[in-house]
């Protein structure tokens, strides 16, 4: 075992985490569009993409997921424009809408695939008991200011107008099926004033690309003081200043792997559904375990159906060299190649559409406050969940093909 070093758990992160959510801002705007014409999406158009596999994506993407913003600064007159988004549901395990600002990025509202409002005539593939498959999956999503009027055939994402100084709207697509955006085009966006209902200009678009992934990295900073043993531990993250996903749960464990060591993790993982007439019969709609560099971009990461589940109901996952592979899958480790750049990163395992009645419900685990450095042991995970909370611990080659520091899977 390597020998305990004592990190200094900063109490300035709190004040870390605001400064830098405060400076990752603005960028320069794009023109507008025609007046009161729809903005015809021509591949991914003002969607700006963020591939969850691209190492220039930040804010710590899941490596199966695919997300797409739309952005605009709403000062003067824009205070008042509503976007009308027209699109088809996509062939995912999982489709979403989040609103956020961009200066600060909580989400300030959601809305989930089955919460979705079909258009007239067509239906929601991800309500089961319907066509997953079905040629007529349109919808429409309203998004605008509280206190005006809205459609009831359109599902309508509103915000307090006074919080909301930049809109960002987020579509994202998990475990996208045929192409990128999930086999349908990316919806059409249309400007409305919505004092009047009618269409207008589009606005100036504001973009969030183009940052430097160091800002990212700063808000990130505080989880490697949690780093004091050869012990993974994992903390709750409500993802303040990287775009969390409102239907999503993470919890991150920090780790530092020397060369010819194994990270070795454990955990009991929920049920998740194997299609679509399965949704909202399991634990999750969803999980991963996704490795994490420092500048919050993701090298690499497995989904849910891609781990071997041992005989004791436990995934067992090894993070290693590639040569190592064969010896840890012929002892019933799901592998995972260690592609964090240099030593030092974080594993981020995530819950989406968590059941209320899911006893390992990530909800139960605190959210982490690192300015005491007690909670590095008191609000690890699994003091909550027990083995619902992964658990990892870094060995030596040669430990691992003993006995993996412990975190071994039952042999046959």
């Amino acid at each position: 075992m390597r020998a305990a070093s004592r990190s200094r758990a900063t109490h300035l992160s709190c004040l870390l985490i605001a400064i830098i959510a405060c400076l990752v801002v603005l960028a320069a705007p794009a023109a507008a569009t025609g007046p009161g014409s729809p903005h015809t999406v021509m591949g991914y158009g003002d969607w700006e993409p963020f591939i969850g596999t691209d190492l220039t994506t930040p804010a710590i993407p899941d490596y199966n997921a695919n997300y797409f913003a739309y952005s605009f600064v709403r000062s003067d007159e824009a205070k008042y424009v509503g976007l009308r988004l027209k699109g088809q549901f996509g062939y995912a395990r999982y489709m979403s809408f989040n609103i956020y600002r961009a200066h600060h990025s909580p989400s300030f509202g959601a809305l989930t695939d089955f919460q979705l409002l079909p258009a007239p005539g067509s239906v929601n593939p991800f309500v089961p008991g319907t066509d997953p498959n079905a040629r007529n999956r349109s919808y429409v999503v309203a998004v605008q200011p509280a206190g005006y009027a809205k459609d009831p055939q359109e599902n309508t994402l509103e915000y307090d107008s006074d919080q909301m100084p930049t809109l960002v709207v987020m579509i994202r697509y998990y475990v996208p099926q045929r192409s990128a955006t999930a086999g349908v085009p990316l919806p059409t966006i249309e400007a409305y004033d919505v004092r009047t209902g009618q269409s207008i200009p589009m606005p100036e678009q504001y973009l969030l690309g183009g940052r430097s992934m160091a800002l990212f990295g700063w808000i990130m900073r505080p989880i490697f003081t949690t780093i004091v043993d050869n012990r993974i531990r994992f903390y709750h993250s409500e993802g303040a200043g990287l775009f969390p996903n409102a239907d999503n749960l993470y919890l991150i464990g920090a780790v530092t792997r020397r060369r010819n060591e194994v990270v070795v993790v454990r955990v009991k993982p929920p049920t998740f559904p194997k299609d679509s007439s399965e949704y909202g019969a399991t634990q999750v709609r969803y999980w991963s375990f996704n490795q994490t560099n420092r500048d919050t971009s993701t090298p690499t990461g497995l989904r849910d159906d891609q781990f071997k589940v041992a005989s004791d109901g436990f995934v067992y996952l090894a993070i290693g060299d590639k040569g190592i592979r064969r010896q840890a899958e012929r002892r019933g480790y799901t592998f995972m190649p260690w592609l964090i750049r240099g030593q030092t990163g974080a594993v981020i395992y995530r819950n989406m559409v968590t059941a209320p009645s899911y006893a390992g419900s990530i909800d139960k685990v605190p959210i982490v406050d690192l300015s005491d450095p007690q909670n590095i042991y008191a609000q690890n995970a699994s003091n909550f969940i027990g083995d619902h909370a992964p658990t990892g611990v870094v060995v030596s080659l040669k430990r691992f093909l003993k006995d993996g520091g412990g975190l071994a899977p039952p042999r046959r």
